[in-house]
């Protein structure tokens, strides 16, 4: 202590620790901040304090902080030093009391005010060391508390994780991209008893980290850790915040999409389709743009699966998220319904030709007629195409059937194709429009036929 502190007699002292603990809880007298602000230019040094007047100082120094950030602009270093001198002080005590909770809890504080001073002072000097001296008082505050506090230490890991990543953006060393991942994935784990919003938030946080590990070494075991932290943040968000769910859904789903790619790990098509299953289905109601898209991604999960099983049943599952992917889309996106409900059609004269269930020649149709209808007045010539591919389907379900309503439909599909190009001549389409005059005319041949019987 330096001169003046140390000859202060009792009584002084006494009415000093008094304005402390007066002003311990908040800050309430300007006299406090001004002594205070004395003892702090007056004492380059705490260590041979008592451990409880330390931990009064500290607070209040805390407390000070949070009221005038500029206050002790010139002083921050040795403020930052008083705390780490408060841990120092605490080992030297038996080891009886140190496994007294109420000093383990006076250490992790001390450390997580230390922190809270050399991110101040990584503010001023922009010094990427002082910024590492908060992650590592943070991380190590954290620890102490882990059993006892599970609540500090989980905010306080995810605090450590976020300085992590603030270092990381400024160095670009990917160990920092590490730290920022595992700080932020024990904040996760240590919260889900006390604080599931917030363990949910760490854990797709994490899962963030991993994805952009994952980019810089493209290696699946950390695209694994990104499906599974994303994941773990949507399962927990279920019922609370389905719109968090949703999206944690569909990274999730991004990650095992990108593990599928990288190891045709079939798999992980099941898994990436699952994933936005769920995203669309969570979104359904609330948010259109994101729940359409999900459906879509879905359909292209089961598309890639059935590219390399050819097994049907992924078929189906393509064309029924391609074509929900489009029904909801058509009060926000008119060109994805159009698009969606084409490629739904083909998707269904796909299933047609390989089954020869007639159930999918009408599904063909009616996908093909809801895209060809839509898009009559601003894209005619798609549309027109669209007739035909329902005229195509309406002709397999009349020779199934022998319905005459699907002659008749049929025929009105072919005749809108043929009116678009009676007055838009095109030689490429020459061939289907011959084609198309001999069904109409066979069609319409049949429908005579049996009003004769």
């Amino acid at each position: 202590m330096d001169t003046g502190t140390a000859n202060e007699n009792s009584d002084q002292k006494s009415s000093f620790e008094i304005l402390l603990e007066d002003n311990y809880q908040n800050l309430n007298s300007d006299l406090c901040k001004e002594q205070v602000g004395n003892y702090v230019k007056n004492n380059k040094s705490i260590k041979e304090e008592n451990i409880f007047f330390v931990k009064k100082l500290s607070k209040v120094i805390h407390n000070i902080i949070q009221d005038d950030g500029s206050f002790f602009k010139n002083d921050l270093e040795r403020i930052h030093r008083y705390n780490i001198e408060g841990v120092e002080i605490i080992k030297t005590l038996d080891a009886q009391e140190h496994r007294d909770k109420n000093l383990l809890s006076m250490a992790s504080h001390f450390l997580g005010y230390a922190g809270e001073i050399a991110y101040l002072i990584y503010c001023e000097t922009k010094l990427l060391g002082w910024a590492e001296c908060c992650y590592r008082n943070n991380r190590v505050s954290a620890r102490l508390l882990q059993t006892n506090n599970q609540r500090y230490s989980a905010y306080t890991f995810g605090y450590a994780g976020s300085i992590a990543k603030t270092i990381y953006d400024e160095s670009k060393d990917i160990k920092w991209l590490h730290h920022w991942y595992h700080a932020k994935l024990i904040s996760a784990k240590v919260a889900e008893d006390v604080d599931t919003k917030h363990a949910s938030y760490c854990y797709s946080i994490a899962g963030k980290a991993a994805m952009q590990i994952f980019e810089k070494t493209n290696k699946n075991s950390w695209g694994e850790l990104w499906y599974h932290n994303y994941k773990k943040s949507a399962e927990l968000a279920l019922g609370n915040n389905d719109k968090h769910a949703a999206h944690a859904f569909s990274f999730a789903g991004n990650a095992a999409m990108k593990i599928f790619m990288n190891s045709d790990d079939n798999e992980w098509a099941k898994q990436w389709f699952e994933c936005y299953v769920l995203s669309g289905d969570l979104s359904e109601k609330t948010e259109v743009l994101h729940s359409y898209n999900s459906y879509r991604i879905a359909g292209n999960a089961a598309r890639d699966y059935y590219k390399k099983t050819d097994e049907i049943d992924w078929a189906k599952k393509w064309y029924k998220y391609l074509f929900k992917s489009a029904q909801i889309s058509t009060s926000v996106n008119l060109r994805h319904t159009v698009n969606g409900y084409s490629i739904s059609g083909d998707i269904a004269e796909e299933v047609y030709s390989k089954t020869k269930d007639i159930d999918w020649a009408e599904k063909m149709f009616k996908a093909h007629m809801l895209a060809a209808d839509i898009c009559k007045e601003n894209n005619p010539k798609h549309s027109s195409h669209q007739y035909s591919y329902a005229g195509n389907a309406a002709k397999l379900m009349a020779m199934h059937t022998g319905e005459k309503q699907w002659i008749v439909d049929a025929i009105r599909c072919y005749e809108n194709f043929l009116d678009y190009y009676s007055v838009n001549d095109n030689q490429k389409v020459h061939k289907v429009v011959k084609r198309i005059n001999s069904d109409v005319y066979l069609l319409k041949m049949s429908i005579d036929e049996l009003a004769e019987e």
